[in-house]
């Protein structure tokens, strides 16, 4: 073969090439996959949790714990209805615009005021209701890091919340209970999503919202060092979840 006549095969498989990766970058513009098939979505429950709610309860004083847990009763419920449900970030949410970041947003709020309904149940006395309240924080924020890199960190904060208030309990709680919080402190950290498929959402949104492959890759390059930063978070909180699960086993 020519040299001329093999440089003209390069080009045309070259340009074979780039019009099949064109029309592949074009099918990202689709249906999202991860929501695919979800009928009804936990996200959206919190979501519609975050309008009825209240107080945050940051600023809240014991005195008036029950009133905050009265006045949000209808935003916890709400939450725990959330997470009986498959949660994924709604597929609007990858348009470049608008990553319900505002909504996302009162999620702290919302992981403050389920604080206060755990304070609330220490200060009756009531250990076992505060260690279900702190361990369905920690599963709200589970729920929630089903999305972009951004969401997984909101989610984080949130768990922390919850894996906080545990700590705190520990020294209060006593026989059965302290098996059962650690048991299913260990189950939470076995069931939390992956890094990769956090990393993978992210991944698609870049993709969706690229104008070329080039800009992706740029994308890619931009983003690296917050990448690794949030895995290494990733990884050092599924530490601490066998760490405080550790301070729950039973004692001899």
């Amino acid at each position: 073969m020519s040299r001329r006549k093999l440089t003209v095969w390069l080009v045309a498989v070259m340009g074979a090439i780039f019009v099949v990766g064109l029309v592949a970058w074009a099918k990202t513009k689709g249906e999202v996959p991860f929501t695919k098939g979800l009928e009804k979505n936990g996200y959206e429950t919190f979501f519609l949790a975050g309008t009825h709610l209240v107080s945050d309860g940051q600023t809240v004083q014991p005195d008036d714990y029950a009133a905050s847990v009265m006045r949000n009763r209808k935003a916890l419920a709400l939450v725990r209805e959330g997470l009986k449900l498959r949660a994924e970030l709604p597929a609007d949410s990858y348009e470049q615009r608008d990553l319900a970041l505002g909504k996302v947003g009162g999620f702290k709020g919302l992981a403050n005021a389920m604080k206060v309904e755990a304070q609330y149940a220490e200060l009756q006395g009531k250990q076992g209701e505060a260690a279900n309240s702190y361990l369905d924080i920690i599963r709200f924020g589970q729920k929630v890091e089903a999305g972009l890199l951004i969401h997984f960190l909101v989610g984080l904060s949130v768990e922390s919340i919850g894996l906080r208030g545990l700590e705190g309990l520990e020294p209060n709680l006593q026989g059965a209970e302290r098996a059962r919080v650690a048991a299913e402190l260990l189950a939470l950290r076995e069931s939390r999503l992956p890094f990769r498929e956090v990393l993978e959402r992210e991944r698609y949104y870049m993709r969706r919202n690229s104008a070329t492959p080039l800009h992706y890759f740029v994308g890619l390059y931009m983003t690296k060092a917050a990448i690794a930063k949030a895995q290494g978070k990733h990884e050092k909180h599924g530490e601490e979840l066998a760490r405080v699960a550790g301070r729950f086993a039973p004692r001899k």
